[in-house]
């Protein structure tokens, strides 16, 4: 990973445009959020709110990890089964 990956973001102009307009014209896609517990791009109350807005909204966090979790923790393997799982069956109308 690229320490500096986040450097790009910090220096954001404060009139950028809402991006929640765009969040609430996917919210009935299933989603499932990972986030890296030391994330600097993602914060926890982003996903806090996102978790407001769309009640469905599968989320967990893995501690100790940056912006993006590796994947193959034992938390992201079962959430990613358990929501694929899930889908998978609503997709075949069961």
């Amino acid at each position: 990973m690229d320490p500096r990956i986040a450097d790009a973001f910090k220096n954001l102009p404060t009139d950028a445009p809402d991006q929640w307009p765009l969040f609430a014209q996917i919210k009935a896609t299933p989603m499932l959020v990972i986030r890296g517990g030391l994330s600097d791009l993602l914060s926890a109350a982003t996903v806090a709110r996102m978790a407001r807005e769309k009640q469905d909204l599968w989320h967990i966090t893995v501690a100790n990890r940056g912006h993006t979790p590796l994947l193959n923790e034992p938390e992201c393997l079962a959430a990613i089964d358990a929501f694929v799982a899930r889908h998978a069956a609503e997709l075949q109308g069961e």
